[in-house]
């Protein structure tokens, strides 16, 4: 069974990616498959798509990564889960480790 985490933290994903437009994010989807790295809930990894969008947009991929952090900080407080313990101790880490820190204070079930 596909945890719920995987499915918000695809779903934001592929809302972010969308924002490209059609073309661009089909392009996209279709490079990070080309790296080997699924979008799909079921086979998704948060730290493997943040590794093939630095390989695929150097520094800039920190822009995609942000995006998606800030999503899924919002869709954990929809939720009722705060976050609060993490935004203190945020000093100069990356998007994706700053959602790794959410995803050790949300159940995967």
């Amino acid at each position: 069974m596909v945890s719920t985490v995987n499915h918000i933290l695809a779903s934001i994903t592929k809302e972010v990616f969308s924002m490209l437009g059609e073309r661009a994010s089909k392009a996209l989807f279709l490079e990070l498959r080309l790296l080997e790295i699924s979008i799909k809930p079921e086979a998704f990894d948060i730290v493997k798509v943040d590794e093939g969008l630095k390989k695929i947009f150097g520094s800039a991929a920190a822009l995609f990564m942000e995006e998606i952090y800030a999503e899924f900080k919002t869709r954990l407080s929809e939720e009722g889960i705060s976050t609060d313990e993490i935004e203190m101790k945020e000093e100069d880490i990356t998007a994706a480790e700053k959602i790794s820190r959410l995803l050790a204070l949300k159940p995967t079930t």
